[in-house]
């Protein structure tokens, strides 16, 4: 069931929720109806298209493509890739997926201190020198 559209100015056509995309979106961003409903548009104009992107991230969109059945728009806004249909002019918001972080960002984070160690008082002189000077 389709619920909402918006439409951007009087040359495009309106976009639209349907009813899985409200759960998934609930599901992975713990988003609301009207949450979704006020984010949309600016997903759809304001995202990346799935083409323009590069690398690993690229592969990644291409195998969605490919698993969705490939006639789709694909569009990446923040942390997600959202998935648009196009039909008699309006846009249609499909699903949207979670982009997966590097396994290796993810070790970098978890190797990130965030405290000194209680004996490391060269590191707490050097930030607060840089703190005085301004830097």
């Amino acid at each position: 069931m389709i619920r909402f559209g918006l439409s951007r100015n009087k040359n495009m056509g309106n976009v639209y929720v349907v009813e899985h995309a409200y759960d998934r979106l609930k599901e992975r961003n713990n988003w609301s109806r009207s949450t979704t409903d006020r984010l949309v548009r600016r997903i759809y104009f304001k995202g990346t298209k799935g083409c323009d992107v590069k690398g690993c991230l690229k592969d990644w969109i291409d195998g969605k493509r490919t698993e969705t059945g490939g006639d789709g728009i694909f569009i990446v806004y923040g942390n997600m890739l959202y998935v648009f249909k196009e039909r008699l002019g309006d846009y249609f918001l499909i699903t949207a997926f979670r982009i997966p972080v590097p396994s290796n960002l993810v070790r970098l984070k978890k190797g990130i201190k965030t405290k000194f160690p209680a004996n490391d008082t060269a590191c707490k002189r050097e930030v607060r020198y840089k703190n005085r000077m301004g830097a």
